[in-house]
Formats: C-alpha cells, structure tokens, sequence
C-alpha cells in the first residue's frame, strides 16, 4: 500500500513535468569531449493519449525454456518521456536503455568489451576490409512468430538512413556505401566505401526490427502510430503504454534468450535524472543505472545492491609538446612517478574507477598487462629530472637547468575546467605532487569556453582532461600527426612521432581478430614506453538494484541491464 501511495504520488508529479520536458539524460561519467558532463536537448512529447500493443496478453506463446530461478513478480523501472519508440530512431539514452529489453542486437559486447555473435551466427571481414557479410540464425523469430530474415537487416540499414543526425545508432553508417542480401536469405554483405578494419564488429552492435511491421506509410514519422507500437525479439515484449504515464513489459517467450524470470516490468515515464532518482530511493522503482559519484550526492531510504563495471570514460593529464622540456621524455616519466594515481582514485574517484595505464581500457580482452607502469616513487622521479639536466635549482628554490651560471626554472601551467570539481582536486593534487620535487607549477581554472579556447591555442603546460574512448580501442583521433586541432582532430597535446602513427596504422589496417589483438599489443606497448599523455583511469558505472531483486547481474558497457531475464524477485 505504501509502495502504491509512493507511485501515485510520483506519477501525479510527473505528469505535471512531462508537459514541459520530454527526453533529458541521465548524469553519467559518459562525456564527448574534455569538459565537465553534458545532457541531451530537451524533446517535444508526441500527442498520442493511449496505445495499446496489437498483442493482447492470452496470445499463444511458444514453449519456455526450463529454468530454476522464481517465476512471476513485478517490479519497475523509469524512463524519459519518449518521443518515439522505434530503437533506430530514438535520440534519447534513458528510453534506449528500456528498449534494449525489447530488441536484440545483431552482435553483442560481453563483460570484457568483445564483439559475440548473438542474432548472427556468423560475421567476418574480407581480406580487402571492403565487404562484411552477416549471417543470422536459422529458425529466429519477431514476437509475432514472423520469421527474422536478412530483408530485415536491410530494412533496419534504410530506417537508420532517414533517422535524425542524433539517432543513438546513426553512426553505425558510418563507412557503409551499400548493402545487399544474399541468395540464403539469411546472410547480408555490408560493402564499405574504403577498407575497414575489425573494429566493423563493434559498429555493428545496434537492433534491427522488422520489415513486416514497420513497413507501412509513417514508418520515417519517429511519432506515428507504427513508431509507437514496438514489435521486438527480446527478453520483454511491450503489451501497452499510456504517454507521460507508464508503459508494460512482458516476457517475450520467442526470444532467442531464455525465457525471462520476473512476469512484468512497469516502466514509469519521468521527466529528467533527478526524479528517478528520487524515485529510487524512496523504493518506486527498483533498478537504475548510473556512476557512483552521482549515487553519493542523494540521499536513500534503503540500502541498494550496487553492481559496478568498468566504462570507456578515461581520464588524464594531458601534456603540450611544444614545451621543449615536456618534450623529453624522461621529464614526462618523472612527472608520471610523482604524481600518485592510486591515492587520487581513492581519494577523488571514491575507489569507483580502474587504474589506467594507457588509453586501451584495463578490463578490455585485448589490454596488454605487460605494458610498462609508473608506479608513485618521488625518488626515481628526482633521478629522472637530474638526468634531463634539471640539477639546479633557482634562487626560489625551484629546480631548473643552467645556462651560463643562470637557472632557468621549470615551469608548468596546469589548467582545468571549473565545472568538473573532480578535475579542479585533481589538478591542486598534481601542482602539491610536482612542488615536491620543487617544480614551479601554476594552477589556473577556466570556465569551458575559456578551458576549450586554451586547449585549441596551446596556452597550457598540463591539463586534466577526459572522454569516452571508442570500445574497439582506436587512439588515432588522439595522437596521429594528422590529428592536429587545426585539422579537426584531438590532439590538443600537438604531439607528433612517425612511430605511433605506424603502430597506430597497423591497428587500423587489421582484418582478422588474431592481428587486431597482436597490433594493438604493440601499440600499448609502445604507448607507455613513449608516454605522450599521463593516463589517470577509466571510471566506473553501476547498476543499482533493489534488494527485492535476485539473480544474476552482468551490466556490460552497452547494456546496463543486460542479462535482465535472469533477475527474478526474491519473495
């Protein structure tokens, strides 16, 4: 009854916002750029009133699969307000995140980052990299018992084309000149317009749906009535939704996994992050996603089940190569062995984040754990300053190097961007670090333009950046010599080596997953042997659960609720 009450009462407040705010993201460690978090534009609310799914709840249903766990039971979630429900045409996170329940994608990223067959059998790359062909399943079905076939792939290729620039999935076009079904019917060749590489796999990760269904006048109307009445082949099936109120889901007994435990998911619609929070922790809703620094900042009536992993969100300290000394490496070392990472995960990212060492995720199947590491160790840092010929020290009392009888000091500007406090700590943390070892260091903090304006001039000497590196581990945008900022790219740090570009090419250039793995170990190799950035870590995510719900919990990178139809409610 009070759990009732508590709904009423949240949906009663929602509705009131949901007039004036539809799809907003959720605060994530998730971030596009090198400065603090960001959040989707606001979208419009359809002006649909009730849809009811063309499925009612008696329809016959094929036989379930055996399994051990509790069946039944009801629990909720929360979403934005959807401005469609079509996977392929949605721009908003919170409403991908319900619909990944509802679709299956063609090839999914398990625990350590790695591309699996799911609704293929089979994908593999020509020797060129100009064609993948993708073969599905024999005998897989929509929730109709419509078959699933290759016309399906092709059709959801299509939709993405008339999908907006911020559709979730747009990018996977990306590189794709044409695609054709072959004569089986169950096999497409996606043919690029240059030679890709087996990074084709992790661009491949998107749900397809079905031609028969969607097929019809309206069909690129993200709002019309086709849009809003899912047909999927996942874990749940969606029976109803009634706009800025609720929508259900219930077992999909055709999908390829096996048949969920929990009966009915209530997915209350919400206007924005806070709410469901709130939401969370005053027990309405019974499973979130999000980091765990935000979790920190709400207050909760209950103890949740915290499930962490591991995402693609890096930090580090960014380094300008136009600074003769920082262009050695033995100072960039020295620097690295001052500044203490593990203390600064503890102490800053609350012990919810992986150390990193180089660019390539630490809990990626293809990260190399042989790769050189700069533990804390101030001692051999002052070593490696004297070796760089900074012996002396000035009449401050900071160390430099001599010319003629004078000290020329070392000198190095830290800067940061005011809105991500994290990065403001870390950055005093760093200047106490390379006091220490008496380096003149000045902490400067800007507001974004000004942090942005800085990077894209050079006027800094260090600075504390992140972003969200591609699953597949490509670096090129970061540290190629065509990646200058004047040319469109990332290398703010304006370094150049012929080297990385040639390890970095030969990553690039890999077909097969054998010389994908062996190239990209070299590259890290070689990365922490030059060190052209300061790696910090990769933050960490969490999907937060009531202690209403048991069974197994595996969020992966891409699907915070995968492996849903293995949680049952603990009666």
């Amino acid at each position: 009854m009070l759990k009732s009450m508590k709904i009423l009462t949240i949906i009663i407040t929602v509705t009131i916002l949901s007039l004036f705010a539809s799809c907003t993201s959720a605060p994530s460690n998730e971030e596009q750029d090198f400065s603090m978090l960001t959040f989707e534009n606001d979208l419009l609310p359809h002006d649909e009133t009730l849809i009811v799914h063309h499925l009612d709840d008696d329809e016959p249903q094929a036989a379930a699969l055996p399994h051990t766990a509790v069946d039944g039971g009801t629990i909720t979630m929360a979403m934005h307000m959807p401005f469609t429900l079509n996977p392929l045409l949605n721009e908003c996170p919170s409403v991908a995140e319900i619909l990944r329940l509802v679709y299956e994608p063609l090839i999914m990223l398990d625990e350590h980052h790695r591309p699996v067959s799911h609704i293929l059998s089979n994908f593999e790359l020509s020797e060129d990299g100009l064609v993948a062909t993708l073969t599905l399943h024999d005998n897989i079905h929509w929730e109709d018992g419509t078959r699933i076939t290759a016309e399906d792939i092709i059709f959801s290729f299509e939709t993405l084309r008339a999908s907006g620039q911020n559709s979730i999935y747009r990018h996977v076009l990306e590189g794709i000149a044409s695609y054709y079904i072959m004569a089986d019917n169950l096999t497409v060749a996606v043919v690029y317009s240059q030679p890709t590489n087996y990074s084709f796999a992790y661009r491949l990760s998107f749900p397809i749906i079905p031609r028969h269904h969607h097929n019809v006048t309206g069909r690129n109307n993200p709002s019309s009535s086709v849009n809003m009445s899912p047909l999927g082949n996942g874990a749940y099936r969606v029976t109803n939704y009634r706009p800025m109120q609720d929508l259900v889901l219930l077992p999909n007994n055709r999908a390829l996994r096996p048949r969920a435990n929990i009966g009915r998911i209530t997915v209350l619609i919400m206007p924005d992050f806070e709410t469901k929070m709130h939401a969370f922790n005053e027990r309405v809703i019974d499973a979130i996603a999000t980091d765990v620094a935000t979790w920190g900042r709400y207050r909760s009536t209950g103890t949740p089940v915290i499930t962490p992993y591991v995402t693609n969100h890096y930090e580090f300290i960014g380094i300008n190569f136009t600074n003769p000394a920082l262009a050695d490496v033995l100072v960039r070392r020295a620097i690295a062995h001052a500044v203490n990472v593990d203390e600064i995960i503890s102490s800053i990212y609350i012990n919810q984040a992986l150390r990193a060492h180089t660019p390539i995720n630490s809990a990626a199947w293809f990260f190399a754990p042989g790769t050189i590491t700069h533990s804390h160790n101030p001692i051999l840092a002052r070593r490696m300053l004297e070796e760089a010929g900074f012996s002396h020290f000035s009449s401050r009392g900071f160390v430099g190097s001599s010319h003629g009888g004078i000290v020329t000091e070392l000198q190095l500007r830290i800067i940061a961007n005011a809105e991500n406090h994290e990065r403001v700590s870390i950055a005093h943390i760093i200047s106490d670090s390379l006091r220490m070892l008496q380096i003149y260091t000045e902490v400067i903090i800007l507001d974004f333009d000004a942090y942005t304006a800085a990077l894209s001039s050079g006027e800094f000497d260090l600075f504390i950046g992140g972003l969200n590196m591609p699953v597949y581990g490509d670096i090129s945008f970061m540290f190629t010599s065509n990646a200058m900022p004047h040319q469109g790219g990332l290398n703010y740090f304006r370094y150049s080596s012929p080297m990385m570009d040639s390890f970095i090419n030969q990553v690039t250039n890999s077909r097969t997953e054998e010389d994908f793995l062996q190239n990209i170990v070299q590259l890290q190799e070689f990365f922490s042997y030059e060190l052209p950035i300061i790696s910090l870590a990769h933050r960490k995510s969490a999907l937060f659960t009531s202690d209403r719900i048991a069974g197994a919990k595996h969020p992966v990178i891409t699907n915070s609720f995968n492996d849903i139809h293995l949680w049952y409610v603990d009666r």
